[in-house]
């Protein structure tokens, strides 16, 4: 009975921690963490501990290698190292330790006892060499009277306290006072974390309470087995601290990708173009992609929508904000407020309209007018207006379609060389396309011969035109 309650407990939590380290696991591909690996890599540790300590896995472990307690090397080492995963995640959590050079000091100064410690033990193992049948669990009072076996046991008690009681001297520094500013609830699960490393303890007591009443003869073998129960509550208790916070996490991740629900369909519904396409199969379960999928489509909507986006909703929320109306994040409001305008409510017809005649699109229209005339006033300069209301021929310059609207130099009354009146100038201006100043002549094309007759020349360019001749014959130009 005892046994079965053993197995059920250890096959439980493996089951429980190697899901969560195929979920750290997923997450260290996402986001290549060193935080996040390291916590993959102490529940894949935890989880072969919980293994190791259960009877039927410690019997099938011994008779598939043909090594009596060999269990008990491997659940060892396994123990060590993920109390060496825990003092590692203690040092990340204090920020002087984080940088690189810190860490690595840290690093280089604490391996060697566990390199060495386990190193110790695998030695020992061999030197002992147990044989015999074997009981499940109880590899130190069946040999306590091997001075290799007691050995290393004292060998894997003393790595044990040393490792254990820099971790929670390590956690304590976290929470005094003058430790490093930690949010409540990173402070809770610290505290929990310090109190499931220090309940490892509870291994090493019940361990060696057992080999020293197996010594004196007294039966308790109830301990030693109860010592691999100690260890899954310790691992049990340290990495539910430590999943706690990525819970917290994901609740406040899905809390906000509701919160965003009612301006992504704003966004959405003025322009349905910017719903992305469907990602991984598992990217429906992950929030943080869920959220950043949002994210990214509520500022490709607001990028569309800053054409008509003004000032005023931001000024509106300001004014209630003074007035102690507001209950959230003032920038939040006012950026939601803005997109919330721009897209009229959320109103198609509204978009439309003001797509139609809005202040942005005024404003380039006018923009490229004063753009245009300032480019005809540096081609041809401007010259006041002649008698009759009409501008003298420019010297030197033969006519040509480009010269006015009637296509003659001056003609049209404008104070501009080849201007025209000010609505041609309007209907020329209004058939420009988007992000062009002045329209492009239409190429015509050529007219084809008639039969007998010898085709006509095409005219010069006004640029590459012969100046008339100064002399008597030359005839002064038409009035308009």
């Amino acid at each position: 009975m005892w046994h079965t309650l053993l197995t059920v407990v250890g096959v439980t939590a493996a089951a429980i921690a190697f899901t969560l380290a195929a979920g750290k696991a997923l997450a260290a591909r996402r986001e290549p963490a060193f935080p996040v690996r390291l916590a993959a890599s102490s529940l894949f540790s935890a989880g072969i501990v919980f293994l190791l300590g259960t009877p039927a896995v410690y019997s099938a472990v011994d008779a598939a290698f043909g090594a009596p307690h060999l269990a008990a090397l491997l659940g060892n080492a396994a123990g060590l190292l993920c109390v060496g995963h825990a003092h590692l995640m203690a040092m990340l959590w204090d920020p002087g330790h984080r940088g690189g050079g810190a860490l690595r000091r840290t690093v280089l100064a604490w391996a060697p006892l566990y390199a060495g410690t386990i190193l110790a033990l695998v030695v020992l193992y061999a030197l002992a060499d147990p044989a015999g049948g074997t009981r499940p669990l109880l590899f130190a009072p069946d040999y306590v009277d091997s001075p290799q076996v007691v050995a290393f046991h004292l060998v894997t008690f003393a790595a044990l306290i040393v490792a254990i009681r820099a971790t929670v001297l390590r956690c304590r520094a976290l929470l005094a006072p003058q430790g490093p500013p930690l949010s409540p609830r990173l402070r809770r699960c610290v505290r929990e974390f310090a109190l499931a490393i220090a309940l490892e303890l509870a291994h090493v007591g019940c361990v060696a309470a057992a080999m020293i009443g197996a010594a004196c003869g007294l039966g308790l073998d109830g301990l030693a087995e109860a010592a691999w129960l100690a260890t899954a509550v310790s691992g049990l208790v340290a990495h539910c601290s430590l999943v706690r916070l990525s819970l917290a996490a994901r609740r406040q991740e899905r809390r906000d990708h509701q919160t965003l629900r009612p301006l992504w369909q704003t966004v959405v519904r003025a322009d349905p173009r910017l719903v992305l396409a469907p990602g991984l199969l598992w990217g429906g379960w992950d929030t943080r992609i869920a959220l950043s999928r949002r994210l990214v489509e509520i500022r490709d909507g607001a990028r569309s929508l800053s054409p008509w986006m003004s000032s005023a909703p931001a000024r509106a929320v300001e004014q209630l904000a003074r007035r102690g109306l507001l209950g959230f994040d003032l920038v939040a409001a006012q950026a939601a407020a803005t997109l919330l305008g721009g897209a009229g409510g959320g109103d198609p017809a509204v978009r439309r309209r003001r797509t139609r005649r809005g202040p942005a699109a005024d404003g380039l229209r006018h923009a490229a007018r004063g753009a245009a005339r300032r480019g005809r006033a540096r081609r041809g300069g401007t010259r006041p207006p002649g008698p009759g209301g009409t501008s003298p021929r420019q010297p030197g310059r033969a006519g040509g379609p480009g010269d006015g609207a009637a296509g003659a130099v001056g003609c049209g009354g404008g104070a501009e060389v080849g201007g025209g009146s000010r609505r041609a100038r309007g209907r020329a201006h209004r058939r420009t396309p988007p992000g062009r100043l002045t329209p492009r002549p239409r190429p015509r094309p050529p007219r084809p011969p008639r039969q007998g007759v010898a085709p006509t020349p095409a005219p010069r360019s006004p640029a590459h035109a012969h100046p008339p001749r100064r002399g008597p014959s030359a005839a002064p130009p038409p009035p308009c």
